[in-house]
C-alpha cells in the first residue's frame, strides 16, 4: 500500500509542478511587454528563471517538512512519500515549460 501511495503522491505532484511551472513562465512571458528588465531576457534566460523560480516556489514547504519543520509534520506522511513529492514536482518543472511553450505557440500566437 505505501508504493501506491508513493506513486500518487508522485503524480499528483508531477501535475502540480507542471501547472504551477507554466503559468510562471507564461506570467514571465506576459510582464516581459511591460516590465523593461524581462524585456532585455532572452528567451533561454526567461525559461531558465522560471524554472528556477517554480523550484522554489514548489519545493520550499516539502524540503522544510523534511528538515526544519520535521517535528510539525503529520505522523502518518513518511519520508519516502516526501521524498516522491519532491521528486514529482522536480520532474513537473521541465513538462510545464513544455506545456507553456505549446501554450504560447498554438493559442496565444
Amino acid at each position: 500500500m505505501d508504493n501506491f501511495s508513493s506513486a500518487n503522491r508522485f503524480m499528483g505532484s508531477f501535475f502540480i509542478g507542471a501547472v504551477v511551472t507554466a503559468i510562471v513562465l507564461l506570467t514571465i512571458d506576459y510582464a516581459s511587454t511591460f516590465w523593461p528588465l524581462l524585456a532585455t531576457l532572452n528567451e533561454f534566460e526567461r525559461v531558465l528563471a522560471a524554472g528556477i523560480i517554480s523550484i522554489i516556489l514548489l519545493n520550499a514547504r516539502p524540503l522544510a517538512l523534511k528538515t526544519i519543520w520535521a517535528h510539525r509534520r503529520n505522523e502518518f506522511l513518511l519520508d519516502e512519500d516526501l521524498n516522491a513529492i519532491i521528486r514529482g514536482r522536480i520532474f513537473g518543472v521541465p513538462a510545464g515549460v513544455v506545456v507553456a511553450i505549446l501554450i504560447e505557440l498554438c493559442i496565444l500566437s
